[in-house]
């Protein structure tokens, strides 16, 4: 089946390093950083100082940096291509006091406030074996 995209936004920005095709753009005008934020999708390949076409909503079309599941939440690696995001966990220390009760327990703990390592660029529509494969993504 082939495979389609329907930007509802697009953006010119001004690439500040080349820019292929189907790849995650940082907000910065270049290729996205491994678990950064994107803007958006190149529509287009551009070289730096152009101006770039970027969509930055939609379901688009991306390439695989490896393999995706459908569902998959997916981040960029350092190649702007879309990768399966790593699970995201936080430990917080008991004490060393054995709590012996239920009525000894504290209060609940809510951690908050923080940048979480991976940011979440979309969720994978359909299926990639492997790198260079492309896949459907709906942007997050």
């Amino acid at each position: 089946m082939a495979l389609t995209q329907n930007s509802v936004q697009t953006d010119t920005i001004l690439a500040t390093g080349a820019l292929t095709e189907k790849t995650f753009i940082g907000y910065d005008g270049a290729t996205c950083a491994a678990n950064a934020k994107a803007v958006g999708v190149a529509i287009y390949d551009a070289s730096t100082g152009d101006a770039a076409s970027v969509a930055i909503s939609g379901k688009l079309v991306v390439t695989a940096g490896g393999a995706v599941a459908a569902g998959d939440a997916v981040a960029s690696d350092a190649s702007g291509y879309a990768v399966s995001a790593a699970s995201v966990s936080a430990t917080v220390d008991a004490g060393a006091t054995a709590v012996t009760s239920t009525a000894a327990n504290g209060a609940i703990v809510t951690v908050a406030g923080g940048v979480l390592p991976v940011a979440i660029n979309g969720y994978a529509r359909t299926v990639a074996s492997t790198s260079g494969d492309t896949i459907e993504v709906d942007l997050a």
